[in-house]
């Protein structure tokens, strides 16, 4: 999305001293674009004037590029020609809203200085006084990763608040008041665009009439152009009035979960883990053939040094010969065993941790950075696959070679028992001392390189926001400081290994001198080969000996990860899979009906309900829409349709318990749901619709042209194999939208719940959108989550829920006649919710 090189074709120029600022005759290709000619350039020959202050709008349908302009004058793409001139302090507000896990305070300043009377303006300006109010904890109030407890009106407000804190001369918002309600949006525009910003340059991308009617100049970008249009013909271009309040979080807060460490070694339930992972009979068929392969070289050397008081023969010769292809035979056979063995170790490990990640429960990831998952994913099972098998072999082999030597040295002279035991007692108290710290040491590192992913991740999925506030340093300068603390905890481990390897030096030659002093004293009772053979070996093995142990710290250490691994492993699955459903017919679902009876949902068992005592009867066909106030339950209906936490009571789809009667996953594959927040992942476009390649391209160009993106593909290179980067960021909002609403084409659900699918596309986009739910999903039952009155004043009933319960049900007609809560909604004088 970004590229930042500098170009012989494009002529920037960010000064203060030019008078005149603009983009003038600029063309603009996406590089996987660039080999075919101009006329597929994404924009051509654009020219836009930036005058001294006032409002500049930009309106155009889904897909036109109106982003695209945006990151053109943020400096952020490079251009195939043309001249960018632009003012130097700019500031910029995402369509959508990137926040760090912060206060909503330190979201706002975002490393500028606190001006109280500024820092009030902006709350004013913004509309973020009450919400404010409302939270227990004010403007201190965490915000979550990636803002999750807040709503997308809440994110979008602060985001903006942070663009307008910064002091600028240019101020570009790529639509922020698509997330907003009709009343808070027009005060927005009121306080913050006409009026706090009244004397500064803002461009405003929208495609909303009433914003438009406001601007002093207007652009309209089409087919890749960028006309200016007058102000007269604004009402012909029939861009919807949209307004929306946003998902709403029914908790204030979350917290993070405080990261299990444990203390000391690893310990011998971690070690067994590690090796039940794999294969035990495996492991135990490799060492027994070490130690057939160590008796054959012992036998082997016994042989060679018995050439010291012997001549060399030819019997002797093809003795050797055998002795050296069976112990070639040995060894090539327990490496075989042994790398198969720890492959499947990793491979296991690896598997267990994605497939109980896969299954555990949502709240999970909300009390888990994402840090803290890919640290997992990353450096520990870096470890285990690289360097923990390679440990764990040279510890097999050396310490195992010196046992045996030493147990040969011992039968022979009996009286070394007594340095040996000194020796082995004092090793294993500095081994246990030693590994336990270091063991301790390594945990606090892994511990402290999270914060530096999470960082990392953070700053990723912001970039443009960082960079467009000139924010770079501030962040460059936090990375260095986490990676200091991580750095001061690693060194410090490496410094007490080393410390270590001074210890295990003093045994391991203490040790030694032991040995050779006992086989030279008492060598006139001894068998010269033997002696030989003894001294050769010990005298070869002490220092490797001696690294061995410097290798088990490092290789307990690294079982720190195979703990932290076994961690994930035993993690609760939302659902457990040894649990018996009775078997569903093979039509199931094939109508659509459902029933909410005294259904209770919470998102995790120490929070209180969300929803209460709900029950709701939805016919086959029918259009349920559903409204309420900011907290109503709206979205938590969502979650316990998808069973997304606690849920009590009963959920009848079709005749059937999804509580009690159905596996999670299969009830959740039968409901559709086109959320607000479209989601989309790497890969093609074929992937996306159909990950299971379950349908043929015909059903699938069927399904793009009914959402109106079939040309726009068809003129791929690739087609439906052309790349969605992640997270759709070469889409526009829209068009991830339009997307997720062609998968739910595609799977043809008999239960259909749509929150809010069209807040973000244009007029022509969404009338067609709204044709495809009328015409399309005719016979589908619909649940309609309302942002807006206007989406559901259609539907066959409406529910309102206030407080997490179910307060009034029945049809427009019966509700309005009611005079409760639905009427007041319609006669508050805001269309939306």
């Amino acid at each position: 999305m970004t590229e930042r090189t500098v170009s012989e074709k494009l002529n920037y120029q960010s000064t203060e001293k030019q008078s005149s600022y603009g983009i003038r005759n600029v063309d603009f290709t996406w590089k996987l674009n660039r080999s075919t000619d101009n006329k597929r350039a994404t924009l051509r020959d654009i020219n836009f004037e930036i005058s001294g202050k006032g409002l500049i709008g930009v309106c155009g349908k889904v897909g036109s590029g109106k982003t695209t302009l945006l990151h053109v004058i943020l400096e952020e793409l490079i251009c195939d020609r043309g001249e960018i001139n632009v003012p130097e302090k700019k500031s910029y507000c995402c369509q959508e809203t990137w926040l760090q896990h912060e206060t909503i305070r330190n979201n706002i300043l975002f490393g500028e200085s606190f001006d109280s009377i500024k820092y009030k303006k902006v709350l004013h300006a913004c509309c973020l006084e009450k919400d404010l109010s409302i939270w227990s904890h004010g403007d201190q109030t965490l915000v979550g990763e990636r803002g999750v407890m807040l709503s997308g009106g809440q994110k979008a407000r602060v985001g903006l608040a942070r663009a307008i804190y910064r002091n600028a001369d240019i101020y570009i918002l790529d639509d922020p008041i698509s997330a907003l309600d009709k009343n808070v949006a027009r005060l927005i525009m009121e306080r913050c665009i006409l009026s706090y910003l009244k004397e500064k340059v803002v461009i405003l991308a929208t495609h909303q009439i009433q914003f438009l009617r406001e601007a002093d100049i207007i652009y309209k970008i089409e087919d890749g152009t960028c006309t200016r249009i007058p102000k007269s013909i604004v009402d012909s271009l029939q861009f919807e009035e949209k307004h929306n309040e946003p998902m709403n979080i029914d908790n204030e807060q979350t917290y993070i979960a405080e990261e299990d460490v444990k203390e000391g070694l690893s310990g011998l339930k971690t070690y067994m883990d590690y090796f039940k992972s794999g294969s035990l009979p495996l492991f135990g068929f490799s060492l027994l053939l070490f130690l057939v392969m160590f008796s054959l070289k012992m036998w082997f050397d016994t042989i060679i040094s018995s050439f010291l008081v012997k001549k060399f023969d030819f019997n002797t010769l093809m003795a050797l010969l055998c002795l050296l292809g069976a112990m070639c035979m040995a060894e090539l056979a327990r490496q075989m065993l042994y790398y198969l063995n720890i492959a499947k170790c990793s491979i296991n490990l690896h598997n267990d941790m994605f497939d109980k990640i896969m299954r555990v429960s949502n709240r999970f990831f909300d009390v888990s950075p994402k840090g803290r998952i890919l640290n997992r994913f990353s450096r520990d099972l870096g470890f285990v696959d690289g360097t923990l098998g390679g440990f764990l072999e040279f510890l097999i082999l050396i310490p195992g070679s010196v046992v045996l030597t030493l147990a040969i040295a011992v039968r022979n002279v009996v009286y070394l028992i007594i340095p040996f035991s000194i020796c082995f007692v004092g090793l294993f108290f500095t081994v246990r001392w030693v590994s336990g710290i270091s063991s301790e040491l390594r945990r606090m590192e892994c511990v402290a390189r999270t914060p530096a992913y999470e960082l990392l991740d953070d700053v990723l999925s912001g970039l443009i926001t960082i960079r467009s506030l000139d924010k770079k340093r501030q962040f460059i300068e936090e990375f260095w400081a986490k990676s200091d603390v991580h750095s001061q905890t690693a060194y410090l481990s490496y410094g007490f290994n080393f410390f270590g390897n001074h210890l295990y030096f003093c045994w391991t030659g203490f040790l030694q001198l032991s040995t050779n002093v006992g086989c030279l004293a008492f060598s006139h009772y001894l068998d010269p080969k033997v002696v030989a053979v003894i001294l050769i070996y010990i005298n070869s093995l002490m220092f490797p000996l001696m690294y061995s142990f410097r290798v088990y710290c490092d290789f307990d250490n690294q079982m720190t990860s195979v703990e932290r691994i076994k961690q994930y492993t035993q993690l609760e699955p939302e659902e457990d899979s040894n649990k018996k459903y009775p078997s569903l017919d093979s039509n199931w679902p094939n109508a659509g009906s459902l029933q909410l009876r005294n259904m209770y949902f919470k998102y995790d068992i120490n929070l209180p309900y969300v929803l209460k005592s709900l029950n709701l009867n939805v016919e086959p066909g029918e259009k349920i829409g559903v409204v309420g106030r900011t907290g109503a339950g709206k979205s938590s209906l969502i979650a316990a349709l998808l069973r997304m936490g606690e849920v009590k009571g009963e959920i009848i789809f079709d005749g059937k318990d999804l509580i009690s009667e159905v596996p999670i996953n299969t009830s959740r594959s039968v409901i559709s749901v086109i959320p607000q927040e479209p989601t989309l992942f790497s890969g093609s476009y074929r992937s996306n619709l159909d990950p299971y390649d379950m349908y043929t391209d015909d059903d699938l160009w069927n399904c793009l042209q009914r959402v109106q993106l079939s040309f726009k593909i068809a003129n791929l290179s690739k087609q439906l194999d052309s790349e969605i980067i992640e997270g759709g960021k070469n889409l526009s909002v829209g068009e991830k939208q339009l997307i997720c609403l062609a998968r739910a084409l595609l799977k043809n659900s008999h239960l259909i719940v749509i929150d809010e699918a069209t807040a973000n596309v244009d007029n022509d986009t969404d009338e067609g959108i709204q044709n495809i739910l009328k015409s399309h999903f005719k016979s589908c039952s619909m649940i309609t989550i309302a942002h807006r009155l206007d989406t559901i004043m259609h539907c066959d009933k409406i529910l309102v829920m206030e407080s997490g319960t179910a307060r009034e049900f029945g049809t427009v007609e019966e509700l309005l006649a009611n005079r409760g809560l639905l009427y007041n909604l319609v006669n508050s004088g805001s269309s939306s919710l």
